[in-house]
């Protein structure tokens, strides 16, 4: 299963300076938490709420300032998206306690189209985190 908490931002047609960005960001390999419920994030997108990534994505947000048309504008959260509700659908697994870590040992620039049959998700660019038990 890819797991991959998302840092939404529109970068436009061509993904180089977005690249160049990543490329720049200066993190470390970190652990993430899931937990403590499912939730819901908006009315139709349930989720695993993820904790610890604040940092990463903080930098990945400053090494991203000037790029793209759209940042979006609310605070970081960290989350995995179970399932997109369509309609007015429900879902038995909002309120199910869930728990569970894993690394994070790198980030993705991944562009997403929007199509009428779901969403297409394409990796531009890949950048390794630094690992503070590795050469130092």
């Amino acid at each position: 299963m890819a797991r991959h908490p998302a840092l939404p931002r529109t970068c436009g047609p061509d993904p180089a300076d977005a690249t160049a960005a990543l490329e720049a960001v200066s993190a470390e390999v970190t652990r993430a938490r899931l937990g403590p419920r499912v939730a819901l994030l908006g009315p139709s997108v349930v989720i695993a709420p993820v904790a610890g990534l604040e940092a990463v994505a903080g930098e990945v947000a400053r090494a991203m300032t000037g790029i793209g048309s759209h940042v979006e504008p609310r605070p970081f959260r960290g989350h995995l998206t179970l399932a997109r509700l369509r309609e007015r659908a429900r879902c038995g697994l909002v309120g199910t306690a869930v728990s569970g870590e894993f690394g994070v040992t790198r980030l993705a620039l991944v562009e997403s189209e929007t199509r009428p049959g779901g969403a297409r998700y394409t990796t531009r660019a890949t950048v390794e985190l630094a690992d503070p038990g590795v050469g130092g």
